[in-house]
């Protein structure tokens, strides 16, 4: 029958040799058959057949069928009219000798090896036929050759005419495409440039119909698994959005909660690129409005998320919290107003110690949701965290939960930061007015007060030596001098001074650290407060800087530094090693005195003081630091400036103003009385030149003992008595010794003058028994004037002053010798003065002059301090 035509073939005969022809790819022999049996190969069945095509053949050979069939009845029967369909020849060789059963079973068994179509008998039309069986080829195609660019030549030519088809093409089979030839440069890398063929890319991805069967989060996975910060753009508009288009409304929902995670979960830049180059998932259809909200929520997440930190980090912030703002202007979201007040509970609650996606994504998360009041906080933070230097999500935390002393670590951290003591005074005055901005009306810093605010910048610019600009802001700018205070401006001066002081290596004030502290107190001292605490500082200050001027080491080798002399217990103490390792300094108590009343005062607790208080403790200290300089000048064998220093310089207390007794004991002025008494028991190393010396030395020593005993504690009127005795043995030595001289002296003239003996008792000074009862008298006067007409013993005190008394009554005035006090009181020629050549009326007197003295100073001694040391009173002639 070759050669035959076909118009006598059963339906059965016709199906089968149509699936002949579009098995062996004979497509001119199939549209012959197809138009000599229109009825049999009806669209539906002439699409069926066409799958028996092999799928690597071309598509452009069989798409003018298709064309064809979407083009009606008469573009699909155009030719078949019954003259042109005599002319036809069609082979039916295959099928001719084939019987009906035969063909039919053959017929059946082909059949159903392929997808069924949706016949025309259900109403689909021939555009729905089309699109399914250009879907169905698709697939086939792609799972029997994986050639995707076969897949887009077949649909290519229908993208414009069929809908469905234009949905999946651009959706699935252009999105699958695009992964697999516009894969990323590692990819290329890693496959090398040989091996780089289709098969090999396929293996990086999935077939066609295994992408389509993925569940919408994997193939959104898989979609941005080779994105870039370069690529981020183009993927989100070429694949993701078609990819999710082509989806339904839940599905599509689903899969942008994935492309909205992963964004967050990538760095900034890439988030950076993605909100300020593409304007959000618009013309997504349904849902839009939720996607756009969705779109900035991953904008300010993404921002929170940020663990960086750097200018350009703050700058791609900005600029991405700004195109937020515009993209929600151009939709007219509907705004929750700024309130009047922020509600810091309602963001605490979202402020988790390490965010997750999931939380910052929430729609419940106040912190994220793009509303006036949120969108205005992400601002006031993203320009915050800039300042501070810090991640944007710890700024949030520190803003909106942070207590008080949280905040005013961060503020002093962040007024201390980097190298900040060598800021600039325009620097300063920057880090200043953004420090009142991060606290209003930024808020960062608002559970802290204005004054607490201040005076941490007060600490940073006193520690950084910036002074002037602490007067200019403080003192003298009138819109800032209340917020501080005087009294808190004080505090903060002197704890910078402290600080500088005890920095300080040397002690001068004109350099170093040293000089930072008074220039610390010049900030208010003198001229607007002379407090009594800036008062104090200043004077350690004077105090330190006289020291530095002397050779003073506590450690051998080591200089004294300023802490040293601020922490001392007893800061007096230093002039006792000043003047160990200065001797002479001693000499210059005009000096030493302001230096100890500075050092005292400038250590000491500042507390209110009267004025007899301040004279009250400015004596003491005069009167120890005078009580060194005569210990010093006593350890120099200088007993002449010690006892000056006593007599002149040295004011033992009177009255009650010093010594006075109370319910708990008496106190005393240790270094008034120590001093006199350590002058009063000394004994030089040198041997006097004379013995007037002497005698003269053991008068002013007594003087001494005296005034210590008027001003000692009583329990140690036995030590001071004691030596009173000692000297007075000495005394009452010499004494002897000179008369035993004067005797002799007296008695060898005698031999060698012409004078009887028998008118000598009658001579002035004469040692007759007249003169001694005389002496008696005399003594017995003395004893009456010191005890008084009562036997018995007066209280120690009283002998005390009693024998001061008695003292200053045969002692000489201060300055002079007693020889010639006595001598100028009882009209007589004073001891030790030059005298005419001896003659029998002055050889008489020396001796007699002496004697008298030794007898008032016994008679005085046994009658008054003697009973403190166990004399009894004696009567009579005194012997």
């Amino acid at each position: 029958m070759a050669g035959s035509t076909s118009l006598s073939l059963s339906p059965a005969h016709v199906l089968l040799l149509a699936i002949n022809f579009a098995s062996a790819s004979d497509l001119e022999s199939f549209i012959s058959l197809k138009c000599l049996h229109p009825k049999v190969l009806t669209p539906a069945v002439t699409l069926t057949i066409l799958l028996f095509l092999p799928e690597s053949l071309q598509p452009s050979t069989y798409v003018p069928i298709l064309d064809s069939i979407l083009g009606g009845p008469e573009a699909y029967s155009t030719g078949t009219d019954k003259h042109s369909l005599k002319q036809v020849k069609v082979d039916t060789s295959s099928v001719a000798d084939l019987s009906e059963k035969i063909v039919q079973a053959k017929v059946e068994r082909l059949l159903s090896v392929v997808p069924t179509l949706s016949s025309e008998d259900n109403g689909m039309g021939h555009q729905e036929l089309v699109s399914e069986w250009l879907q169905i080829r698709a697939r086939n195609i792609d799972s029997e050759t994986g050639m995707l660019s076969l897949v887009e030549s077949l649909l290519s030519p229908f993208v414009e005419k069929l809908k469905k088809v234009d949905a999946y093409y651009n959706g699935t089979v252009k999105v699958l495409s695009r992964l697999v030839y516009e894969y990323d440069k590692s990819v290329e890398s890693s496959i090398g440039e040989e091996s780089r063929d289709e098969e090999t890319v396929r293996k990086l991805t999935r077939g066609l119909i295994q992408f389509e069967a993925l569940p919408v989060s994997s193939g959104v996975k898989q979609l941005l698994s080779r994105t870039s910060n370069d690529t981020v753009i183009r993927d989100i508009i070429t694949l993701i959005i078609p990819y999710l288009c082509y989806r339904d409304t839940n599905t599509k929902m689903q899969g942008w909660r994935v492309v909205w995670e992963w964004l967050v979960s990538q760095d900034l830049r890439m988030n950076y690129e993605a909100f300020t180059n593409w304007g959000g998932p618009q013309g997504c259809g349904e849902g839009e409005d939720i996607l756009m909200r969705q779109y900035s929520s991953t904008g300010m997440a993404a921002c929170y998320l940020c663990k960086e930190v750097g200018e350009d980090i703050w700058a791609m912030m900005d600029k991405i919290q700004k195109r937020i703002v515009e993209v929600l202007g151009q939709w007219n979201l509907q705004h929750a107003p700024i309130s009047q007040k922020f509600e810091r509970d309602l963001y605490a609650g979202h402020l988790k110690p390490k965010p997750t996606t999931s939380e910052l994504l929430s729609r419940d998360n106040k912190l994220t949701t793009p509303t006036l009041e949120s969108l205005d906080l992400l601002g006031y933070l993203i320009y915050a965290a800039h300042l501070l230097s810090f991640p944007l999500y710890f700024t949030a935390r520190i803003r909106i939960s942070g207590t008080k002393d949280e905040q005013k670590v961060v503020l002093v951290r962040y007024v201390r930061s980097g190298n900040w003591m060598k800021r600039t005074d325009a620097e300063w005055i920057k880090i200043v007015e953004a420090a009142r901005w991060l606290r209003v009306p930024a808020g960062v810093f608002e559970q802290l007060t204005e004054q607490n605010l201040e005076e941490v910048l007060a600490r940073g610019l006193m520690s950084a030596a910036k002074f002037k600009t602490v007067e200019n802001i403080y003192v003298k700018d009138p819109a800032h001098r209340g917020v501080l205070g005087v009294k808190k401006l004080e505090e903060v001066i002197i704890d910078a001074f402290q600080e500088f002081y005890d920095n300080a290596s040397n002690g001068n004030m004109t350099r170093g650290g040293m000089k930072d502290a008074q220039l610390a107190l010049q900030v208010l001292y003198p001229a607007y407060s002379k407090s009594p605490a800036l008062t104090r500082a200043f004077r350690l200050l004077n105090a330190t800087h006289a020291l530095s001027f002397y050779s003073l080491t506590l450690t051998p080798g080591v200089p004294l530094l300023p802490a040293q002399v601020r922490i001392n217990p007893d800061p007096l103490s230093l002039l006792g090693r000043l003047l160990d390792q200065n001797p002479a300094l001693y000499l210059q108590q005009d000096k030493l005195v302001p230096l100890a009343k500075d050092l005292y005062f400038g250590t000491a607790p500042t507390k209110p003081r009267s004025i007899v208080e301040e004279q009250h403790e400015e004596g003491e200290v005069e009167r120890r630091v005078l009580g060194m300089c005569i210990e010093t000048a006593i350890a120099e064998d200088d007993f002449d400036t010690a006892y000056s220093l006593t007599k002149s310089r040295l004011k033992t207390p009177e009255g009650n103003s010093i010594s006075q007794k109370d319910g708990d004991g008496d106190q005393h002025d240790e270094s008034a009385w120590k001093a006199c008494f350590q002058a009063g028991r000394y004994r030089s190393h040198q041997p006097p030149r004379r013995e007037d010396d002497a005698l003269k030395r053991l008068e002013m020593q007594m003087e001494l003992l005296a005034e210590a005993l008027r001003s000692c504690p009583a329990v140690a009127c036995n030590q001071v008595l004691s030596e009173w005795m000692r000297k007075e043995d000495e005394m009452a030595s010499l004494l002897l010794k000179e008369a035993e001289e004067d005797e002799a002296h007296a008695a060898a003239a005698l031999r060698g003058s012409s004078v009887k003996p028998s008118i000598i008792g009658v001579l002035p000074g004469g040692w007759n028994s007249s003169t001694s009862l005389q002496h008696g008298r005399q003594e017995k006067r003395m004893t009456g004037t010191m005890v008084g007409e009562s036997e018995a013993p007066m209280g120690l005190f009283a002998v005390a002053a009693g024998a001061a008394k008695a003292l200053s009554s045969s002692v000489r005035p201060l300055g002079v010798p007693r020889s010639n006090a006595s001598a100028k009181e009882q009209g007589r020629p004073m001891v030790g003065t030059p005298s005419p050549p001896p003659s029998p009326a002055s050889m008489g007197g020396s001796p007699t002059q002496r004697q008298r003295k030794r007898d008032i100073l016994t008679s005085g001694l046994a009658s008054g301090l003697g009973w403190v040391l166990g004399a009894q009173p004696t009567a009579g002639n005194g012997k």
